[in-house]
């Protein structure tokens, strides 16, 4: 297995506990400034895939906790 294999298992691990990470949202800007267009394209492929599952767990999230402003930040961010 190379490297690049390697990642996309950590990234599909990563997204499947996302719902037990503290701060998700600073995994989904730290995956947003990753350098994405350096890995091969089925790579990109899972890397904006897990970053778009994320970001829905991040909404779903908030939008069950009613919280507005936190909201507004993650989807005005």
């Amino acid at each position: 297995m190379d490297f690049h294999e390697c990642f996309k298992c950590v990234l599909i691990f990563l997204i499947s506990v996302s719902r037990y990470l503290t701060d998700p949202q600073s995994t989904l800007e730290a995956m947003l400034r990753g350098r994405v267009f350096a890995l091969p394209g089925h790579i990109q492929a899972v890397y904006v895939q897990n970053i778009l599952k994320l970001f829905t767990h991040i909404v779903t999230r908030t939008e069950e906790q009613q919280d507005v402003e936190k909201m507004n930040k993650v989807i005005m961010h």
